[in-house]
């Protein structure tokens, strides 16, 4: 699935911040936006900023992510979808976004 490993860090213990338009921000000067530091705090903060992105998918839009293909076995590739709340109800309305290949991840375009 797309969630982070437990091992990763959050935003905020990388010292950043979404702002109320979504941008990424440094969390003790908002006016500040992202600095690269090194390869490693750059992979943790990608992690981050997925796991903070899908959180506000399944809180503010109510999005469901779907482990594909359902029936998926530990040891066997899987990956997740998300889906809206009234997916298996709407008939008129279908909408996909399918990600390239790299770390771009469901609700974001590019890292």
């Amino acid at each position: 699935l797309t969630s982070p490993s437990s091992s990763s860090s959050s935003l905020e213990s990388l010292g950043y911040i979404l702002n109320e338009h979504g941008q990424l921000r440094n969390a003790d000067d908002p006016l500040q936006k992202f600095k690269f530091q090194d390869q490693q705090h750059y992979d943790r903060l990608g992690v981050a900023v997925v796991a903070a992105i899908q959180t506000k998918m399944k809180e503010e839009l109510g999005d469901v992510e779907v482990c594909v293909p359902v029936d998926a076995k530990e040891d066997e590739l899987a990956s997740s979808i998300f889906i809206s709340k009234d997916f298996y109800t709407n008939k008129d309305d279908i909408i996909f976004f399918i990600c390239g290949s790299g770390p771009a991840r469901p609700g974001m375009w590019a890292r």
